[in-house]
Order: structure tokens, then C-alpha cells, then sequence
């Protein structure tokens, strides 16, 4: 037989429990799991606009178990999106090829462009300048491979010559 009090009692705490799972360790607002699926074939960049709090969590490199947090805002433009971040990108061990907070339109911070079963997101604006083609040099890219309501996740890499770092990361809708 159930009784109606202890049954409160653990609706209650769970709750809570729950509420507070929502709360990273290190007081971010969400833990960040790992996302390695593929999106639809055809997704449009555009799909990822919006503003975002963004989260790396590094799992290979000289930061392996460290993570960032800061923000990501992307809009819509005629091939895509492109747009700005503010992320302590060396504290997960990636590279800065660039800024990656730049507005300017010909070298933004964040060049969003599909790719093979998922939208890529490249940072630092030496790496998206429209003037130069650069083969050579450091980069930063994150591989979107789930879209939600939420927001969007998968995998990140960072090197110059080869894989320097690489993780996963989280990009939580922020609401106004």
C-alpha cells in the first residue's frame, strides 16, 4: 500500500534532484554530452540563427577535461549564417585563428556552411576572410550534427597541421 505523505515527500525531492541536475558542477547552466549522430542530408545553415550560450568541453589535447563557456550569435545572410562568439577558445587547448568576435562581413568571427551530414561552424575571422584562401594555417571548426528547439551540438577540432585538440560541445538557446 502507498501512502499518500511518503509519496509527496518523493515527488518533492525528486524534483529537486531533477532541478538540480540542470546545474552543471562548475555552475554552467546544463551539463554538455557528447553528440556524434549526423544531421538530415540538405540542412541549411541558416537553420543554427539565433543567440546562443555556447559550451566546449575538450576530450583530446593539452587541455583534455577542461571546458568554456560564452556566447555565440549567428544571422542569416545570403549563403548561410555568419556571425560572432566570445569563448575562451585557448582554455579548452583550440587555436584563434583570428577574431572571432569580428562583425566585419567580409572576415566574420563565425562562417556557418554545410558539409557532409553536418553544418560547419568555423571561427576566427583570418580563417573567414572572403579576400584571401587560406590552405595553411591554424583553424577551429565546430561539426553540427544535432538541431533542436533547444539548440544544436556535436564535436569540435582544433590544429594547425594536424588535430591539436577536440572535443564536444552544447549550444543552448538563450530566451530573452
Amino acid at each position: 500500500m502507498i501512502r499518500p505523505a511518503p509519496v509527496a515527500l518523493w515527488l518533492a525531492v525528486t524534483a529537486t534532484m531533477v532541478g538540480c541536475a540542470a546545474r552543471a558542477a562548475n555552475g554552467a547552466r546544463w551539463d554538455c554530452i557528447a553528440y556524434e549522430g549526423a544531421l538530415p542530408g540538405g540542412m541549411d545553415p541558416a537553420g543554427v540563427v539565433g543567440e546562443y550560450e555556447v559550451r566546449l568541453v575538450a576530450t583530446r589535447g593539452p587541455r583534455t577535461g577542461s571546458a568554456a563557456t560564452g556566447r555565440l550569435s549567428l544571422t542569416a545572410f545570403s549563403a548561410g549564417a555568419r556571425g560572432v562568439a566570445a569563448i575562451a577558445l585557448d582554455s579548452v587547448g583550440a587555436h584563434r585563428p583570428g577574431d572571432i568576435g569580428s562583425e566585419d562581413s567580409t572576415a566574420p568571427g563565425v562562417l556557418a556552411f554545410p558539409g557532409d551530414s553536418m553544418i560547419l561552424l568555423r571561427l576566427g575571422s583570418e580563417a573567414n576572410r572572403k579576400d584571401v584562401q587560406r590552405f595553411e594555417m591554424a583553424y577551429t571548426v565546430l561539426h553540427v550534427r544535432r538541431i533542436g528547439e533547444d539548440g544544436f551540438s556535436g564535436t569540435w577540432a582544433s590544429g594547425a597541421e594536424r588535430v591539436d585538440a577536440e572535443g564536444h560541445f552544447c549550444a543552448l538557446r538563450r530566451t530573452r
